[in-house]
């Protein structure tokens, strides 16, 4: 649900070009920033599934050995695998917790610094173009060091955000995702309420106090459902698993959202932006904003 804005460049720039076999045409790969619970690892499995390609999840936290030049090797075959792979989506998840350093890590006798040139070289490869798709995610961009997601080895940085406070359309289409998803069934009165503020569904979906990300509007469903099987409610002498407005009531007053958190990460993630075309459309006015207000923009 949401985030038309990735859904677009992958259309135009990865699946696409690879459709039509045109490798030149074809993106390198891209940054995904944002905070955590809003689909970012969904979104990059969907998009191999869509292209026809492999895919591939890398944890650069197992690269790391313990022996003198074991880390450079697991390197080299990690390389080697994902090129084995292609065509393939490689997905680097989280890579702010292993790459944060940069080249300016010590005490591993260089380790960490050889592991990530050896990573900006391969990224740098023309030879990858059309083949494999680097797409990399991270709460934390700020703490990425600018070599590594710079033009060339990540074509763009795309923020991965939550829909800002009140806005009901984004709300609903994840909403209505995560219950196809989930196969759940609502009730018709409490689907009635998705446009009425303050009641039902309209208490998420029309909430301007807080921000909800995909994550956790799954875990407001997930906790209505375990409410409603609970209740063991009948009809016709058979089980309803069909969840009601109470139940979904009780959700909503006991689920409490990150906010404080997520609008932070949310910050971080628009002070990167590099292409406006590629930034959610309600929240390209706090980009400009935080732009602006970025010591080096005097």
């Amino acid at each position: 649900g949401g985030h038309e804005h990735f859904k677009e460049y992958c259309r135009w720039e990865i699946i696409k070009p690879r459709k039509e076999g045109n490798r030149k045409r074809c993106s390198g790969g891209a940054l995904m920033t944002g905070p955590p619970g809003t689909g970012k690892t969904m979104i990059a499995w969907a998009l191999a599934y869509e292209a026809g390609v492999n895919f591939l999840q890398v944890d650069l936290g197992k690269v790391f050995g313990g022996v003198v030049g074991e880390t450079e090797k697991n390197m080299r075959k990690l390389i080697e695998a994902i090129e084995a792979a292609a065509p393939c989506i490689a997905f680097f998840d989280e890579v702010d917790s292993v790459l944060a350093s940069g080249r300016s890590g010590g005490g591993d006798s260089g380790t960490s610094a050889r592991m990530f040139n050896n990573l900006m070289t391969w990224l740098s490869d023309p030879g990858r173009q059309g083949k494999v798709v680097a797409l990399m995610a991270s709460n934390r961009p700020d703490l990425l060091d600018a070599a590594l997601i710079r033009a060339g080895r990540i074509d763009v940085k795309i923020p991965m955000l939550p829909p800002v406070k009140g806005v009901n359309k984004g709300r609903w289409s994840i909403l209505a995702a995560q219950t196809r998803k989930q196969k759940m069934v609502l009730s018709p009165e409490l689907e009635a309420t998705k446009d009425k503020a303050g009641q039902g569904l309209g208490q998420l979906l029309f909430d301007k106090k807080r921000i909800w990300t995909g994550a956790e509007i799954e875990q407001l469903l997930v906790s209505a459902y375990r409410r409603m099987t609970r209740q063991e409610r009948k009809v016709d002498g058979k089980l309803d698993f069909t969840i009601q407005l109470d139940d979904w009531n009780h959700a909503f007053k006991v689920v409490v959202p990150n906010t404080r958190s997520v609008e932070k990460m949310i910050n971080l993630a628009l002070e990167h932006v590099d292409n406006f075309d590629y930034c959610p459309l309600d929240w390209i006015a706090r980009a400009e904003e935080l732009q602006a207000a970025m010591p080096d923009a005097a």
